[in-house]
This record gives C-alpha cells, sequence and structure tokens, in this order.
C-alpha cells in the first residue's frame, strides 16, 4: 500500500484518508482541562488548610488562661435599694431593673440612663416576690396578705413617617436616641424602631390576713400557678388565668384555688420553711425549712395540696 505525501496522515482499513494532528479546539480544550484540574487541586488544599486553621483559632482559647475584667458598664446611681430581677430586649437596647422597694426602673443599656419608672404600690412595699416566663411575669406579696401580679413586655413599634421627628430622621444605621419612655434605633433596613417597656399590674387578689412571706410562680398554658406562704402558716395555691374583654380590649384575672394551714399538711408551724419553690409543672411544692427538713406536696386538679410521703 503507497502512503500518501504527508507524513501525519494514513489510510484506514476502509481506504479513508485521516489526519493524525489533532485540531486546535482539541489542543485547548485538553490545555483547558489541565488547568482546571490542577486549579481545583490547589484549592482544595487551600481550603482544608483554611479549614484546619480556623478549628484551632477556635480550640486555642481553651489552652489559654482565663480571667475577669472590669469594663465600663452602666451603673444605677439613683437608688440604692437591691436589684431583685432584671432583664433585657431582645434587641440589647433596654433593660428594666426591679428593687426590693418594689420600684422598677427601665434604662437605656448605652448610658445608663432612666427612661421610666414604675410602682407596683405606692402605698405599700412587698414582703415577698417570684418572677416566672423569664421575668414576664412577676407576682408580689404585701403586709396586708395581698397578692398583684404583674405583665412586663418589652413592645416594639416600628414608626411611620408622620411620626418620625428630624432628630429621629438624622440617625446613623445603629444609632439610638431616647423618645419619651422608650428608645428609637435605626435598623439596617433604615427602618425607625421604637422600643418600650408595657408594665401593666394586674388586680390585687386577697389571699390572707397576714403578710405574705414566700411566693413561688410558674407559667402554664393558661395562665400562673401561684403557691404562697404567710406569716401564720397558712398555704395558698391560685391557678390565675386571664380573660381578655372583646368590647374594651381589657384582660379580666380569674383565680380559682384552696387555702389550707400548714399544721394540717403536717408541717412544723414553730419550724417555719424559708425558701418554697414549684416544679415546671405546677403540681409539686417544695418546702425547706432552716434546718434542712424538706417536705414535698402534689396538688390536685381540685387545687388541693397532699404530702407526697
Amino acid at each position: 500500500m503507497a502512503r500518501t505525501k504527508d507524513s501525519n496522515q494514513r489510510r484506514s482499513f476502509t481506504g479513508q484518508v485521516y489526519d493524525r494532528k489533532p485540531r486546535r479546539s482539541v489542543l485547548w480544550v485538553d490545555d483547558f482541562a489541565r488547568r482546571l484540574i490542577t486549579l481545583s487541586g490547589i484549592g482544595s488544599i487551600v481550603a482544608v488548610s483554611l479549614v484546619g486553621l480556623f478549628l484551632v483559632w477556635v480550640v486555642l482559647p481553651l489552652f489559654t488562661p482565663t480571667g475577669l475584667e472590669e469594663v465600663g458598664c452602666p451603673r444605677p446611681t439613683s437608688s440604692n435599694k437591691p436589684v431583685l430581677f432584671q432583664a433585657v430586649d431582645n434587641y440589647g437596647s433596654l433593660v428594666w431593673s426591679l428593687h426590693s422597694d418594689g420600684s422598677l426602673q427601665v434604662r437605656d443599656l448605652d448610658q445608663g440612663r432612666i427612661l421610666d419608672t414604675h410602682t407596683v404600690r405606692d402605698d405599700a412595699i412587698p414582703t415577698s416576690w417570684s418572677a416566672a416566663d423569664q421575668c414576664r411575669r412577676l407576682a408580689f406579696g404585701f403586709a396586708d396578705g395581698v397578692m398583684i401580679t404583674v405583665s412586663t413586655e418589652f413592645e416594639v413599634e416600628y414608626l411611620e413617617d408622620q411620626n418620625v421627628t428630624p432628630e429621629m430622621e438624622a440617625l446613623q444605621t445603629g444609632e439610638r436616641l431616647v423618645s419619651g419612655r422608650g428608645l428609637v434605633e435605626k435598623t439596617n433596613e433604615g427602618q425607625l424602631r421604637l422600643s418600650t417597656l408595657n408594665f401593666q399590674p394586674d388586680e390585687p387578689i386577697k389571699l390572707a390576713a397576714s403578710p405574705i412571706s414566700k411566693l413561688a410562680v410558674t407559667p402554664t398554658t393558661n395562665g400562673l400557678v401561684v403557691v404562697a406562704l404567710d406569716s401564720l402558716g397558712g398555704l395558698h395555691n391560685r391557678s390565675v388565668t386571664w380573660k381578655k374583654n372583646l368590647l374594651t380590649g381589657k384582660l379580666r384575672l380569674k383565680s380559682r384555688g384552696s387555702d389550707q394551714s400548714a399544721e394540717d399538711l403536717g408541717i412544723d408551724i414553730n419550724a417555719m420553711p424559708s425558701h418554697l419553690a414549684l416544679n415546671d409543672g405546677g403540681d409539686m411544692i417544695l418546702l425547706v425549712s432552716q434546718n434542712g427538713e424538706t417536705i414535698m406536696l402534689r396538688r390536685n386538679d381540685e387545687g388541693l395540696l397532699r404530702p407526697t410521703g
């Protein structure tokens, strides 16, 4: 068989002549694929290395010494009463502090300025207190045997154009401005968010004729379970619910339960409990005396307490 003049050409067994030299497009695709595979390999190595460095950076603090450092947080200056509870809003802008005299102060976290003040009762100081539902519900007992529950809810409102002042309009993203009893902040979306605290006391509930010395509350799906101990050894438990008036929008408080004496429950009135606690379900009550003696009571569907032992 005779060869063709071009050494790069050959004849197949069918007699067709084909060119052994690859096309330019094939060479270009081959070169591109080689470079892509090389870059992908290098990228994978770099990515794995960065993951390793990140893990080292996360774990490294575990091997370093720890300590406490004082920071410049704002401190209350207008009240020297002990703080019982504190709560911060979801945006880290407002904080309320409840003091032992029954007063509540609302402050901005940036500078500690007092924005609002509230009082549970103007004519009496609480003798006992308790908090439930992440401090959104508070309960207070008083010397006249009255209990008052309070709702503390942070409220958020996005201001409309007609409510925006020039000072608010001039705010930069993340800046805050005191407005009345609340705080206005400009969000990343350019909106003006007003944060305030809604402090709403409920109707007083008369529990006993003597001072309420201990209180414990726990939230339920419908309201609160409250257990109180008065200074004469009376145990009072209540299921507290709220019903909204569809016409006025106001909440109406309802309570039901029982009043029993500690003596009838086998509790030594000469060694009154120093601590009172409720479980999450509100059906188990734990009483602890100063000598370490504990008594467990169970609350039945009728609201009566019975010793578990």
